[in-house]
């Protein structure tokens, strides 16, 4: 059994478009042969790049998906309305071909950009690892520790005029109490 000729492949992505092959009023008279050897025809341009398909007969006939006999009796009207598609054709990869490039740099891009921030973001610190952060600025401002007091929830430290939650969560502020004794 014979192969037919690799082709360089294009990427799975770019979808083939076969417009061009049914609005060619060539192809409107074809009967089901004609057309199945065009469509094979089409795909091996398409998979190929867009490149010329070569010339010879027997990779024609291999690539229409043909034998000999029915080759020979379909080959002039095969070729001819081929002649006619082809640049069209090589005009919708040539866009469609744009298209996937385009998107393809966006990808690169997106995911260049999310390496970027990962590489060059801080790390974010826990709960405890913040709590302790501001407890140090609070006594680098000149606050200092008092015990805590019965009154005040077990969740919480006390920094003289300031109670601070151990859990912080994001954007909350720290509520300063009444500096009276109760």
């Amino acid at each position: 059994m014979s192969q037919s000729p690799s082709f360089p492949q294009t990427p799975r992505t770019i979808e083939m478009c076969v417009d061009p092959i049914f609005k060619c009023p060539r192809v409107a008279h074809f009967r089901a042969l004609q057309l199945g050897a065009i469509m094979l025809l089409a795909r091996a341009y398409w998979e190929g790049g867009a490149h010329p398909l070569p010339t010879d007969d027997t990779t024609l006939m291999l690539l229409a998906g043909l034998h000999g006999r029915q080759w020979s009796e379909q080959r002039d009207r095969v070729l001819t309305a081929w002649r006619e598609i082809e640049p069209k054709l090589a005009a919708v990869y040539a866009h469609e071909l744009k298209i996937h490039e385009g998107r393809l740099y966006i990808a690169r891009c997106a995911t260049e950009g999310r390496r970027k921030a990962r590489l060059s973001s801080k790390p974010k610190m826990n709960t405890e690892a913040r709590l302790e952060a501001g407890s140090n600025r609070l006594m680098q401002s000149g606050a200092r520790l008092v015990p805590q007091r019965e009154s005040l929830r077990k969740d919480t430290l006390s920094i003289e005029g300031a109670i601070i939650p151990k859990r912080v969560s994001r954007g909350s502020d720290v509520k300063f109490r009444d500096s009276t004794p109760a």
